[in-house]
């Protein structure tokens, strides 16, 4: 019998319109901050342990739409959120390391330490 204490961690990436490359088209939920807080209650409702938002510095040809810049949109959220944690990703190569790493800490300090 094995005394390991494993546990599953589940999280969800969620993106303003959905990963079906025709979506960003005819979506503007990609600009809508009340579809994103719709996605992140949902998955703390359901128990999960993070949600992911990737930042997008690029838009298909196809996209008639913008999109808001992930960590912006999480450091939002934070505060109508409890327990489930807040992973971004921002990318390097077109932002200073020192910045990227003064708004994660914002993030961080504004979600209660939920940042990742």
């Amino acid at each position: 019998m094995s005394t390991r204490n494993e546990h599953l961690i589940l999280s969800a990436a969620i993106a303003g319109s959905g990963h079906h490359p025709g979506a960003a088209a005819r979506s503007p939920q990609a600009l809508d901050v009340a579809h994103f807080r719709y996605l992140v209650q949902t998955t703390e409702r359901g128990l999960l342990d993070f949600v992911f938002l990737y930042d997008k510095r690029a838009l298909p040809d196809a996209a008639v739409t913008g999109s808001l810049d992930a960590l912006s949109v999480l450091a939002r959220l934070a505060p109508e959120t409890r327990f489930i944690g807040l992973a971004v990703s921002v990318p390097t190569t077109y932002s200073e390391p020192f910045n990227v790493s003064r708004a994660l800490a914002t993030l961080d300090f504004v979600s209660g330490g939920r940042a990742a």
